[in-house]
C-alpha cells in the first residue's frame, strides 16, 4: 500500500505560515513594551491599542467572502505579505523617532488586518497545495495545528526569554528576517491560477472555505486579548 506524502507546496506553505508566526510574535511581544517604554500609555489607553488590533479578526466575517472571489491567491498573498514587512519598518521608525502615537494606532490596525487577511488566504489555498487530495487534507491538521497554537506558544516564550539579552527593539528588528523568510517560502509555493468551471467542485470550496474562515478566526493569537482583559 503506498503511503501518501505531503507536497512541497504544502511544506513551502506551512514553512511560509510557520516563520510568520515566529515574526509575529517578536512583533508583539516587543510592541507591548515599546509602547510603555517610549509613550508611557497607560492601562486604559494600552487597552483601546489591543481592541482596534482586534476589530479585523472580528469583523473578517464580513470581508471573507471578498477574499473567497480572489481568482489569484499567490499574487495577493505576496503583496499582503510584502505590505506587512512595510508596516514593521513603520513601526520600527515610529518607535525609534518617536512618532505621534496616532501613527502607531493606524500601523498596528493595519498589521493586524493583514495579518487576518493572510491567515484566511493560506488556510484557503491549503486544499490546492495538496491537490485537493481529502486524505492529505484530513492529515494535515495536525501539523497546521502544530505549527500555529503550539508554535505560538513556543515562540512567545522565546521572544519574552530574549529580551532579558536584549531591548524591545532590536527584538522587533529581528522580526524582519522571519517575514522576509515568509514571503520566501511563499514565492515558492506553486498554483493553478485557472479557474474551475464545475459547479459541484466550486461549491464544496466555498463550503470548505467557510469553515476555514472560522478556523482561521479561532486560531489567531490571543496575547493581545490576555494584555486587554488584565488592563482592567
Amino acid at each position: 500500500m503506498k503511503i501518501k506524502t505531503f507536497t512541497s507546496n504544502f511544506y513551502h506553505l506551512i514553512l511560509s505560515r510557520s516563520t510568520r508566526n515566529i515574526a509575529d510574535s517578536f512583533y508583539l511581544i516587543a510592541l507591548s513594551i515599546g509602547l510603555v517604554q517610549v509613550y508611557q500609555i497607560d492601562a486604559a489607553k494600552l487597552s483601546l491599542f489591543t481592541l482596534l488590533g482586534l476589530l479585523p479578526n472580528v469583523t473578517s466575517i464580513f470581508y471573507g467572502p471578498f477574499l473567497n472571489r480572489i481568482k489569484n491567491d499567490k499574487k495577493w498573498l505576496m503583496i499582503f505579505q510584502i505590505s506587512q514587512l512595510v508596516v514593521i519598518v513603520g513601526i520600527i521608525l515610529c518607535l525609534n523617532y518617536q512618532f505621534a502615537v496616532l501613527w502607531m494606532y493606524s500601523l498596528n490596525f493595519i498589521f493586524n488586518l493583514l495579518t487576518t487577511l493572510l491567515n484566511t488566504m493560506q488556510m484557503k489555498i491549503t486544499p490546492e497545495t495538496l491537490d485537493n487530495d481529502s486524505e492529505l487534507i484530513d492529515k494535515s491538521v495536525d501539523i497546521q495545528y502544530k505549527t500555529s497554537n503550539v508554535l505560538d506558544i513556543i515562540s512567545n516564550f522565546i521572544a519574552s526569554s530574549l529580551l532579558a539579552f536584549i531591548s524591545y527593539l532590536v527584538l522587533l528588528q529581528l522580526s524582519i528576517p522571519f517575514f522576509i523568510g515568509a514571503i520566501y517560502f511563499m514565492f515558492r509555493v506553486k498554483l493553478d491560477t485557472r479557474a474551475t468551471s464545475q459547479f459541484s467542485k466550486e461549491h464544496e470550496k466555498e463550503k470548505l472555505r467557510l469553515l476555514e474562515s472560522v478556523e482561521a478566526f479561532r486560531e489567531s493569537k490571543f496575547a493581545s486579548l490576555i494584555i486587554f482583559i488584565e488592563a482592567f
